[in-house]
């Protein structure tokens, strides 16, 4: 084969230039392919080649092109910024990182480097290090939209929600018709609880691309959120319905799309459509990652429906995430919409059976603090633990606690011998099927004579005449019957002293029935 002369190769560059500008994909591929085949190492060839490849969702051939193009010339900054784009693409973040840096070493005003960066150490939850990055970018360029929204998503994902919000805006200024922008606003929205916002963003990003799978899902949420703070069920109801046409319309985009597949379900149970939500729930199971928490939570919901096996206790991760998103309005959801007096119930079965000062007293499942007012002025030390970080984030503005702990009770009470006077549970076993190794370790942890008062929601007659100690209800809290606790009681060596039974919280506007239970370790 003859070899096509230096101008040749050029013209040949040229025209696969404009080809793959034009998108013209295949074209160019074969006429960088006819370039190699006769100058196997011309940099901008096997460069644009491997651009080529990652932008065709190749990006395994993508880095050998450009690794063969830096092999060659490895002074070229785009070329290591693309070599990082392909990285990012198969989730090798670290890997990417390290190709911005070189072609940043190489060119510090990059300004695609930077923002590159900050997304790939995104990725990897690097918020700070991410946002260094983005606000280099930014100095460089402070009227691209697209950093300001790349920022704001890092913000988001840091769960700083009012800066996100702005870095929208910002975004959105430079360019009002950013669909993207839109949305995210409207999920930023919906953090922050403002939901009708949420709904108007939604809608904003609607208006721009109507095909938008994830406007459509997020907008439901929002849209029943919405509703959800009237606490008028007729409003609700209504509400609920539009949200559902929004969670569908997704799936007509999306048909494989597990999260508006799994909303859709969580809606259809709150509207109580239970066969629906069955059938919600397995769809979005089959488009789900086995081994994913997702899918672990969808199945506890199954459960809870009656169409899977009730578990032991809810998912770990399941109650993590739902207080840690419930943080910021738990106190004032739970006593203004719930009448929520399961603190007060508990402080008075203590007033009545055990008036005294307690050395050590432990709040389990402590949350924000709600029942730290009554425990401080009869506790010498006080300990709070919880699963939820943001919640003992809130408990600790009280001011209230000597010690916050965040770890899960079991493995935390088995390690504290006979430490405790007083071990409390406020609304925690609802959460909890087989409290077994929960009495086991609180009998560890409690020194003798030592009170453990702690409440749960009453089974029903259903669990008598199923011969159950536990239902998981279609709520997704447990209830737990008298006679299992007493029994639990007789294996773990402590006294049961007084069972209450009373209302201390509302259930979709009706009143709730709960026990409160004092036992002492013998």
């Amino acid at each position: 084969m003859v070899a096509t002369p230096i101008h040749g190769i050029t013209v040949l560059l040229q025209q696969a230039v404009r080809a793959h500008q034009a998108g013209a994909f295949d074209q160019a591929k074969q006429l960088y392919l006819q370039i190699l085949r006769q100058h196997p190492l011309q940099f901008d060839a096997l460069h644009l080649l491997g651009v080529l490849s990652k932008q065709t969702g190749d990006a395994e051939h993508a880095i050998e092109y450009i690794q063969r193009a830096l092999s060659i010339n490895n002074q070229h900054a785009a070329a290591h910024c693309n070599l990082g784009a392909a990285y990012q693409a198969l989730g090798r973040s670290q890997e990417a990182i390290t190709s911005y840096d070189q072609a940043l070493a190489l060119k510090p005003d990059y300004t695609l480097a930077w923002n590159n960066r900050g997304n790939a150490l995104r990725s990897i939850r690097e918020f700070e290090h991410a946002q260094h990055s983005f606000t280099q970018a930014l100095q460089l360029a402070e009227n691209d939209a697209e950093i300001w929204f790349n920022r704001g998503l890092n913000f988001h994902a840091a769960q700083r929600f009012e800066a996100a919000l702005a870095d929208f805006e910002r975004a959105l200024h430079f360019r009002p018709r950013y669909a993207a922008a839109h949305c995210a606003r409207g999920a930023t929205l919906h953090q922050l609880r403002h939901y009708e916002d949420a709904v108007a963003a939604f809608d904003a990003a609607l208006q721009l691309q109507d095909n938008y799978p994830e406007a459509h899902c997020n907008r439901g949420l929002s849209l029943y959120k919405s509703a959800a703070n009237d606490l008028s069920q007729t409003h609700i109801h209504s509400a609920g319905l539009a949200a559902l046409t929004s969670f569908e319309r997704a799936l007509q985009l999306k048909p494989h799309y597990a999260k508006a597949q799994h909303y859709r379900a969580n809606l259809l149970r709150e509207l109580g459509q239970s066969s629906a939500a069955i059938e919600a729930y397995q769809q979005a199971l089959q488009h789900t990652p086995t081994a994913s928490s997702e899918a672990t939570q969808i199945h506890y919901a199954l459960a809870a429906l009656g169409a899977a096996p009730t578990p032991a206790s809810a998912p770990s991760a399941y109650v993590k995430e739902l207080f840690d998103q419930y943080a910021d309005h738990f106190e004032q959801h739970l006593t203004t919409e719930l009448h929520y007096q399961v603190p007060q119930r508990i402080s008075a079965a203590l007033a009545k059976l055990a008036p005294r000062q307690f050395n050590h007293t432990l709040d389990l499942g402590c949350g924000t603090g709600l029942c730290a007012p009554f425990l401080r002025p009869i506790s010498r030390h006080l300990t709070g633990l919880d699963l939820s970080e943001n919640m003992l984030a809130k408990a600790e503005q009280k001011q209230c606690y000597d010690t916050l702990v965040c770890a899960e009770l079991v493995e935390f009470l088995s390690l504290q011998q006979q430490a405790y006077d007083l071990i409390i549970a406020a609304d925690v076993f609802v959460y909890i099927g087989d409290l077994l190794a929960t009495f086991q370790a609180v009998q560890n942890a409690l020194r003798p004579n030592g009170i453990f008062c702690f409440s749960v929601e009453h089974a029903d007659d259903s669990a008598l005449k199923n011969h159950t100690d536990y239902q998981l209800k279609p709520s997704q809290r447990y209830a737990h019957h008298t006679g299992y606790l007493q029994t639990l009681a007789d294996e773990c060596g402590l006294s049961v002293k007084e069972i209450t039974q009373d209302y201390a919280r509302q259930d979709k506007g009706e009143a709730l029935l709960i026990d409160i239970v004092v036992m002492v370790l013998r």
